[in-house]
């Protein structure tokens, strides 16, 4: 009678035990998302003067862009930020970013730029030539007031992630 119910627990153990690991299915309630081609994608956040260089004028642009990256491991591009004045004339910057990380910020000051009264506008561009080529970019105007005869530009581009 023990001989027979140890047995009878044995098979009983082996079924739930059976059941439990093949009744089992791979089920997910997330769509499946293959990630093929990678892309940059950038946003002009901020747009704005002021005195940034303490000189006394009012007449240095900062600019934000955030820039989101998918898509691979590592990713090697090209960033260029271009300030154009009213008047037609522009000013860039540009570096080239070989990262890990999917997100970075852009912050760039334009010094001794919003030399004329108008529009201003901040465009962004992006060349990523990490599994092929993808480029975007992104702009945005803005009218700083006034202005006054400068003396010349430089500008400063720095990352932070």
């Amino acid at each position: 009678m023990r001989k027979h119910r140890n047995i009878l627990s044995g098979i009983l153990l082996l079924t739930l035990f059976g059941s439990t690991f093949f009744g089992l299915q791979t089920v997910s309630s997330f769509t499946t998302f293959e990630c093929t081609t990678p892309t940059i994608t950038l946003k002009v956040t901020q747009g704005y003067y002021g005195d940034l260089d303490g000189d006394g004028f009012a007449d240095d642009v900062f600019s934000s862009v955030d820039a989101n990256l998918s898509c691979a491991k590592r990713y090697n591009f090209i960033y260029k930020v271009t300030l154009t004045l009213p008047s037609g004339i522009s000013f860039s910057d540009s570096l080239g970013i070989n990262t890990r990380l999917n997100h970075l910020i852009f912050s760039t000051i334009f010094f001794n730029s919003a030399i004329e009264s108008g529009f201003y506008t901040v465009k962004a561009e992006a060349l990523l030539n990490t599994g092929g080529q993808f480029y975007h970019t992104d702009s945005l105007t803005f009218d700083p007031p006034g202005g006054h005869s400068g003396t010349g530009t430089s500008s400063i581009t720095s990352v932070t992630y």
